[in-house]
């Protein structure tokens, strides 16, 4: 397609949108607007040939199939791939349908950024979750077990909690024991 073949059919979109029918242009030129009209692009890059591919046109950028599938994103870690779209443009949508994408590192025993290293970059004593056996001093040699729970940046919280989860942790107890 020619420079002013694409800026006489610009013209004439203007021409059409203005009076709202075709009637003035000669025959063979109404058949042609006809099939043209409907698929091309709204915005034209004219040092670019268009390309006709079936019933649409595309540019010279085309990089996949409308309606392709391909993976994306990462399968590493505690990600997920998920799908991205060709659309009808010819090019891939950026959109990543079902993905699980990466977060931030917490002291789990799971690659969260999906780099291929679990637990990478932090100083971790535990796994965030883990429970530990602990005990308080309550006076005259009476201690009570609790747990210590391994908070997400991978250290022990400092509260003993009981059976129901309260602390049993107050001013006047000392902490004896810790794993």
């Amino acid at each position: 397609m020619k420079k002013f073949d694409v800026a006489m059919g610009v013209f004439l979109l203007v021409v059409i949108a203005f009076y709202g029918h075709e009637s003035f242009l000669p025959e063979e030129e109404e058949l042609e607007m006809k099939e043209v009209l409907p698929v091309l692009p709204t915005s034209v890059d004219v040092s670019v040939p268009l390309v006709r591919v079936g019933d649409s046109y595309y540019n010279g950028n085309r990089q996949c199939n409308a309606g392709d599938e391909r993976l994306c994103g990462s399968p590493l870690g505690t990600c997920k791939q998920g799908v991205e779209i060709c659309l009808p443009s010819g090019v891939w949508s950026s959109n990543c349908v079902d993905a699980v994408l990466p977060s931030a590192e917490v002291c789990d025993g799971l690659d969260n950024d999906c780099n291929g290293s679990a637990d990478d970059g932090l100083n971790c004593q535990c796994n965030a979750g883990d429970k530990s056996p602990c005990w308080v001093n309550k006076g005259g040699g009476i201690f009570e077990q609790g747990t210590q729970i391994c908070l997400p940046w991978g250290s022990w919280s400092f509260d003993c909690f009981n059976k129901i989860g309260l602390s049993i942790i107050d001013d006047a107890c000392q902490e004896v024991n810790k794993k």
